[in-house]
């Protein structure tokens, strides 16, 4: 729970991984789950960017 709540608190997942300790970056991504809304959020920041949004 740690790992998804930061990740979607906007910690980038080398930051949680350093943070964890964890050896290889696959260990975080198991542990980091990204919420549908940030992920929506995220597209909408890439549309922006794009000149789509």
């Amino acid at each position: 729970m740690c790992a998804s709540t930061l990740v979607n608190a906007g910690v980038s997942i080398y930051g949680i991984q350093k943070l964890l300790d964890h050896s290889n970056i696959a260990t975080t991504q198991r542990y980091a789950h990204l919420a549908s809304e940030r992920l929506h959020e995220t597209v909408k920041l890439v549309d922006a960017g794009y000149g789509r949004g």
